[in-house]
């Protein structure tokens, strides 16, 4: 994953926190993603090391299938450093 594949994820995270109104806490709960996970994620770090299952987690309040997210964010053929 490169690094603006991690800002991006962090971004779009953030970016759905903040469109619902909900604290950190409040994300997590509804998530499913552990608060200090979800914090990690959404400042850009902590992707590299995520579980399948809060993989999973983000990509259903992202709207996306798990492949979708896997492609967009954590494929390694990801260019957005290039």
């Amino acid at each position: 994953m490169t690094e603006n594949a991690q800002r991006d994820l962090g971004h779009a995270i953030r970016e759905w926190r903040t469109r619902h109104r909900y604290t950190q806490d409040m994300a997590a709960k509804i998530s499913g993603i552990p608060r200090s996970s979800l914090r990690r994620l959404e400042i850009g770090e902590g992707a590299k090391s995520i579980n399948f299952k809060n993989l999973e987690k983000l990509a259903r309040i992202l709207n996306m299938t798990t492949i979708e997210l896997s492609e967009k964010y954590f494929s390694e053929d990801n260019k957005k450093d290039q």
